[in-house]
């Protein structure tokens, strides 16, 4: 049926009326032929297009009515012969119409819930694209267009390979996450080169798409920029091994370097010095001058020991005006 029609629902009712006259008048004219009323599936079929369910069931009951008019004009078939011949077109006609409605209505649940999935996906944080079976790109939405930096239109019908440029990055995962993540998507850590030439920190994962029967004919690719969560992480390092206020090693730090310098020391049979520092009358100048000119201190202090030391020595801060020296390689007590 050509697209103009199906468009035009004034044109398609039109249409539905003509058939039915045309059956009519068919079936008139050739009472005896009870195949002829089955012709009423066909404006019955035609109706379903306006997608009005009164509609249709105005017509399957107009149909039925025509259906018994010529009855009268039998006049050499047995009553009981075109009763029955027209009880089972009715019967038939019947069975269409619930058919078509019950399809009808299932068609309407399909796009209602396409448009819910389609407004769902459009209005996600997390980007997605959708791929068809040859890697071409069939959809995106709004998170994709901003992080991709790109429209729809310069997205869909392009090979993913052309808009998704990543970098794989080697993320160890835990092996508690990994028991909890198992048989969820596989999420890949990544850099993204966006169409400005920038790179974005982006967590992907891609799952095919399946019909009912269990053919793929698809891909959907989720992608989410992890910027913000990189930063976390890496402030959540330096809060575990940096001092917060110097930016010196912290205790947790030097622990871990001291073992491993210790190490070599014993493998290289070198001596490794250890000086532990602090500072007098530390306690008079933050009752004295305050908290703030006391951190002033400490910073000012930590810079001129860094500043002291060899490339490879190393200075950290256990807290408060206590300080450690690691070094590593010297020949005895007088270096």
């Amino acid at each position: 049926m050509s697209s103009w029609l199906l468009r035009s629902p004034l044109l398609l009712r039109c249409t539905v009326c003509a058939l039915i006259a045309a059956v009519f008048i068919a079936d008139w004219h050739l009472p005896s032929d009870t195949a002829v009323g089955a012709l009423y599936a066909i404006p019955i079929l035609f109706s379903l297009w306006v997608e009005r369910r009164r509609f249709t069931l105005a017509v399957a009951g107009l149909s039925l009515v025509l259906l018994a008019v010529p009855m009268s004009n039998f006049a050499h078939e047995s009553t009981a012969a075109s009763v029955a011949g027209r009880a089972a077109v009715a019967f038939s006609l019947g069975v269409t119409t619930m058919i078509g409605l019950m399809r009808l209505r299932a068609e309407r649940e399909l796009r209602t819930l396409r448009k819910v999935s389609l407004t769902t996906l459009r209005s996600l944080n997390e980007a997605v694209l959708t791929l068809h079976e040859s890697g071409t790109v069939r959809f995106v939405n709004r998170a994709a267009e901003r992080l991709l930096g790109r429209t729809r239109d310069e997205l869909v019908g392009r090979a993913l390979a052309e808009v998704f440029d990543v970098v794989d990055i080697d993320a160890p995962r835990p092996p508690i996450v990994e028991l909890l993540e198992k048989g969820l998507p596989d999420w890949r850590e990544a850099l993204l080169h966006v169409h400005d030439g920038g790179r974005v920190p982006i967590e992907y994962a891609r799952s095919s798409i399946e019909s009912a029967e269990g053919e793929r004919f698809g891909y959907v690719l989720v992608f989410r920029d992890i910027t913000a969560r990189k930063h976390a992480e890496e402030a959540m390092k330096r809060l575990a091994y940096r001092d917060e206020l110097t930016g010196l090693p912290n205790r947790t730090s030097l622990l871990d370097r001291f073992e491993l310098e210790l190490q070599h020391a014993r493998r290289n049979k070198e001596s490794l010095g250890v000086l532990y520092v602090d500072l007098d009358g530390f306690k008079q100048v933050n009752d004295r001058h305050g908290h703030a000119a006391g951190d002033t201190l400490l910073v000012e202090v930590a810079a001129r020991l860094c500043s002291a030391l060899r490339e490879g020595d190393t200075v950290a801060r256990l807290g408060g005006d206590e300080f450690v020296v690691l070094l590593p390689a010297i020949a005895g007590e007088a270096d």
